[in-house]
């Protein structure tokens, strides 16, 4: 079925819509600052279930970025192992809030944002969303 170039340009914003929101939802989820949470809320504007989705996206690269800085830690001292690192939250919460969980979040989030999984997963959201319009 073709769309029309109205139809097609509106896909294409819409789906770099959910690529930025996802992109600031990862930015957000990973930062803190003198332990106070950096972290915002959107406006709903896509609905709840695609912006659950695009909440889960962001949470699931903090997870990969929490994992880097663990390995990195690991690496760094030879007696800490990652399980007793990734068990103990409250030192994990206090490097988080010293700034060293999460040295390389733009990078993670950057990388997700041009893949070509979150281009999948944005023009499939859009092409849900668009149905519900029509």
């Amino acid at each position: 079925m073709e769309h029309s170039p109205y139809e097609s340009a509106t896909h294409k914003n819409l789906a770099s819509g959910i690529k930025l929101e996802f992109f600031g939802n990862c930015i957000s989820d990973s930062y803190t600052r003198n332990g106070n949470d950096l972290s915002f809320s959107n406006d709903l504007f896509y609905g709840l279930s695609l912006n659950k989705l695009i909440d889960s996206l962001g949470k699931n690269i903090q997870k990969d970025i929490v994992n880097d800085s663990i390995m990195s830690l690991v690496a760094q001292c030879p007696t800490c192992s990652k399980m007793e690192l990734e068990m103990d939250t409250d030192f994990l919460m206090m490097l988080h809030h010293e700034g060293v969980i999460g040295k390389r979040t733009i990078k993670f989030c950057v990388e997700y944002y041009q893949s070509e999984e979150l281009d999948s997963i944005a023009l499939e959201a859009t092409r849900s969303f668009s149905k519900k319009f029509k």
